[in-house]
């Protein structure tokens, strides 16, 4: 338990020897070729999983091209070994442990002690991968492996603000891996290709459009690998991996597959397709080739190319939610940094009952309704944004004093010490009385519940507001097939194919401009029936979908 904590800081769950082995595959690192000519880097290196196999792989060839008896030669086999690998791992303890174990595992192949411990000096080097080699000094021909999963804000104050000076990519909430994976491209000699195994959150989601930008415009995307329902990793986490294969060469076509097993026979028809282009006979795999890869910060769509194209079509002719003639407004419920604290119920917390706002959470709306269970949301403000005064809520004082080291260890109290008892957003009672269309973040439906104008959002919740639009209308036409491509298409998806319903997703959403009286009377009284195959139709003539692209869609996002 204690080791699985420590990865979690670290950012580190280590690879599967058959995903290794397929990634090597995928960047040609294979003994036919003069590896020991050739450079590889690995830029976290951890256990080691990547450089085992590489290492192995160098010998073999090596072997191959120059016999068995070259291990026995201390000055020639370092000569030709010496810079063909790069292995960086930041942590003390287990770069010491590296260091041991490959050791032994060179004077195993029958490498000398003196020259294996000489090796592994060269190739194994103590440092912090994203300030290393800055400016860049050397490339290589492979660079593979399994960044680190850690959220920016986690990262050291001081060590944020230089990521965030050094890798332009760093944008928004970004993870660490995205700066591993934009330094790893500077790295690549031309014509070297880079393979990563990560998470799959950069290649559709906000925090990642600026690396999406930067492989886009810059590089050739040869292979991508959709496996977020599989289990590549040696613990069980929920990382949503994918395989991707960049080379530095001219933009080009690239290969797609999706599939959720990652047996070895499984990893030999991934393997066989994507290297070269053979078809899978199990119907359980599917294949895409993009003849052209994305442009800018367009997100990676890549189930194919008519999808990519329908939604080209949608993009342009219709304008997003937010904009006219539209007006709806978009939002997410209350954070308040302590739910706990915040999210009672009257009946067993006694708070003055003034300072209390009725509060709908996901749970309320499991089943499609509202089935309010009672609870209520403290709001600590007052009409012009400041905080009320304990002294003139004793409930509340108590309540909150009860709390008060839990309150005040959250980071909106650290920077604003006097106002320990705010919630991270601030609450604004008018927002209760507006109708809207509540939406949970992670679902695999489009449960879209209509709050009348009774209750306040809590932060698991999306709410839309009607704009120009008859909410009870907006409502059908959200639910509609269309609607949810927009998000499949934008947002990235969760194990089990549940699509996550944020914000910034949301906001993409394009709607129709020209909705008659009847077409919206007809959209709710559809939606009334519970009948979506009449709402799809409706939406098909009204974003002018033909027949054969309305089942595209629908293909797609069922």
């Amino acid at each position: 338990m204690l080791e699985l904590i420590d990865k979690k800081r670290s950012g580190s769950y280590y690879t599967k020897p058959e995903i290794v082995s397929l990634i090597l595959d995928l960047v040609g690192y294979t003994i036919d070729k003069p590896l020991f000519n050739q450079s590889l880097l690995e830029p976290s290196t951890g256990a080691g999983a990547f450089l085992v196999e590489a290492v192995d792989r160098l010998l073999d060839s090596t072997e191959h091209h120059h016999g068995k008896e070259v291990f026995s030669n201390d000055k020639k086999i370092f000569s030709i070994l010496s810079k063909a690998i790069t292995s960086i791992e930041i942590d003390s303890n287990k770069y010491s442990t590296l260091c041991d174990n490959f050791k032994k595992l060179l004077c195993n192949r029958g490498l000398s002690d003196n020259v294996s411990e000489k090796l592994v000096k060269e190739w194994v080097i103590n440092e912090n991968f994203l300030l290393w080699n800055k400016p860049v000094v050397q490339r290589y021909n492979y660079i593979v492996g399994n960044p680190p999963y850690i959220r920016i804000e986690n990262v050291e104050d001081g060590l944020e603000k230089k990521y965030r000076n050094l890798y332009k990519t760093l944008f928004d909430r970004a993870d660490i891996y995205v700066a591993f994976i934009e330094h790893s491209l500077e790295l690549l000699d031309s014509g070297g290709k880079l393979n990563f195994i990560c998470t799959d959150r950069f290649t559709k989601n906000q925090y990642g459009k600026k690396i999406r930008n930067f492989i886009n415009d810059n590089f050739r995307v040869l292979h991508f690998m959709d496996i977020h329902n599989s289990q590549p990793f040696v613990e069980e986490v929920s990382a949503y991996p994918c395989i991707f294969t960049i080379e530095n060469a001219q933009r080009g076509a690239g290969r797609t597959l999706r599939m959720d097993c990652v047996t070895n026979s499984y990893l030999d028809t991934a393997k066989n397709y994507l290297l070269y282009g053979k078809q899978p006979t199990t119907g359980d795999v599917e294949t895409h080739k993009i003849d052209e890869w994305f442009k800018g910060t367009d997100p990676w769509i890549v189930n194919g190319k008519n999808a990519q194209l329908i939604l080209n079509k949608l993009e342009k002719e219709h304008p997003v939610i937010t904009d006219a003639p539209h007006f709806i407004h978009v939002g997410i419920g209350v954070a308040t940094g302590a739910k706990d604290v915040y999210v009672i119920n009257p009946n067993k917390i006694d708070i003055e009952p003034d300072i209390l706002l009725p509060v709908v959470t996901k749970d309320d709306i499991a089943k499609g309704i509202i089935e309010w269970r009672g609870y209520y949301v403290i709001n600590p403000y007052l009409e012009d944004g400041s905080l009320v005064s304990l002294d003139d809520y004793p409930k509340l004082k108590k309540h909150l004093i009860k709390h008060e080291e839990l309150l005040k260890s959250r980071s909106t109290a650290k920077s604003n010490p006097t106002k320990w008892y705010k919630t991270i957003d601030r609450i604004f009672p008018e927002r209760l009385e507006q109708q809207k269309l509540l939406i949970p973040d992670i679902k695999s439906k489009n449960l879209i519940v209509k709050d009348k104008g009774e209750y306040y959002p809590e932060h698991s919740l999306y709410y839309v507001t009607a704009g120009s639009w008859d909410i009870d209308a907006l409502q059908a036409i959200l639910v509609s097939s269309v609607v949810k491509f927009f998000i499949w298409s934008y947002a990235t998806k969760m194990r089990g194919d549940y699509l996550r319903y944020q914000a910034q997703y949301l906001k993409k959403i394009r709607l129709p401009s020209d909705v008659s009286e009847n077409d919206v009377y007809n959209l709710k009284r559809l939606h009334q029936e519970k009948d979506f195959v009449g709402i799809d139709h409706i939406a098909q003539r009204l974003f002018n979908l033909s027949d054969e692209e309305l089942l595209i869609i629908q293909d797609l996002v069922q």
